[in-house]
């Protein structure tokens, strides 16, 4: 699945596909091998990170 996502993106740059196929295959890609996360969860946990006033405590 790695190459077809390469493949897919040398191909929208060479400008053989659209740049949205490339997109796609690596979307494929991502879920499959299970490295896409969830956008909603991810910014919550950002700003868990963000609302600490960045000092240890002791």
């Amino acid at each position: 699945m790695y190459e077809a996502a390469l493949r897919a993106c040398f191909d929208a740059y060479n400008g053989r596909k659209p740049a949205s196929a490339a997109r796609k295959a690596v979307f494929r890609f991502a879920k499959q091998v299970a490295i896409l996360e969830d956008a909603t969860s991810a910014m919550q946990w950002l700003a868990a990170c963000m609302s600490g006033s960045g000092k240890a405590q002791v």
